[in-house]
């Protein structure tokens, strides 16, 4: 039985070998070497053709793409960064506190030597009967409307140094007539530790709050954030009316809009 050649080229290996060595037993090797402008040229040309069809094979891998940021494999998340290190608006952000209600709560930021935005501020639970918070909040509509974030799935907030209380992500959509005006908002509560956290949040993950207690969806309040008039981002600690209290601080690392991939 002959045996089975596997090639990655046009013709089988053993036919080119076979030939070759075929031709060079029916010829007179004297002759051959008496003549070599004629036989040297067929002979450097057979070499050629097993030359090719051994170079075709073999199995080579294609190099694997050396992806970037969000677009690396392990990676499940396309993403553009909202907020991070160089682009903070820092100047934009604005503390809205429950002094609006009479309240002494205070809540700063500031950038520290790692680039972090550092929200930090003290809860007063004394003054409005164990209600309190304090937030910072940004309005840029047309850096939001460049960044087309109604074109992603959602949002991922990256922690660092956090103090182990709940703090949320907040989405406002329509404009307050003024900063003291009670409007819904879109939240999203998380614990920030002090390990360094991811949250990826999809859009249906914001849910309707009003002064604090969350809303049903009606009519006049839409189930699911408008992600086309996204004006407002803030981040806010507040009291869970007395059960958190006291100084509190977070660093956040950076606030990207995603594309889930699966």
């Amino acid at each position: 039985m002959s045996p089975q050649i596997h090639s990655g080229g046009d013709y089988p290996l053993c036919s080119i070998n076979c030939s070759y060595r075929l031709l060079i037993r029916q010829q007179n090797f004297s002759s051959m070497l008496s003549r070599p402008h004629i036989y040297l040229p067929i002979q450097v040309a057979l070499t050629s053709i097993l030359a090719v069809a051994l170079i075709g094979n073999q199995s080579f891998a294609a190099p694997t793409p050396q992806l970037q940021g969000g677009d690396e494999p392990s990676d499940p998340l396309s993403r553009i960064q909202v907020f991070g290190p160089n682009n903070w608006h820092q100047e934009e952000w604005i503390a809205v506190n429950d002094g609006v209600r009479g309240g002494i709560s205070q809540s700063f930021v500031n950038i520290t030597a790692d680039n972090f935005l550092r929200f930090n501020g003290n809860i007063d639970t004394t003054t409005l009967g164990g209600a309190g918070f304090a937030s910072q909040q940004v309005t840029n509509t047309p850096y939001f409307d460049t960044l087309a974030l109604y074109s992603y799935s959602g949002l991922a907030i990256t922690t660092a140094g956090g103090d182990g209380k709940e703090y949320s992500i907040n989405l406002k959509t329509t404009f307050p007539a003024n900063i003291s005006q009670s409007i819904v908002e879109y939240k999203y509560k998380f614990t920030a530790n002090a390990e360094q956290q991811e949250f990826v949040i999809k859009w249906d993950q914001f849910l309707p709050y009003y002064r604090g207690r969350p809303v049903n969806a009606s009519s006049d309040v839409p189930k699911e954030v408008d992600t086309n008039s996204i004006y407002t981002v803030s981040l806010l600690c507040q009291s869970g009316f007395d059960t958190q209290k006291g100084p509190f601080t977070v660093d956040v690392v950076s606030v990207d809009a995603v594309t889930i991939r699966i």
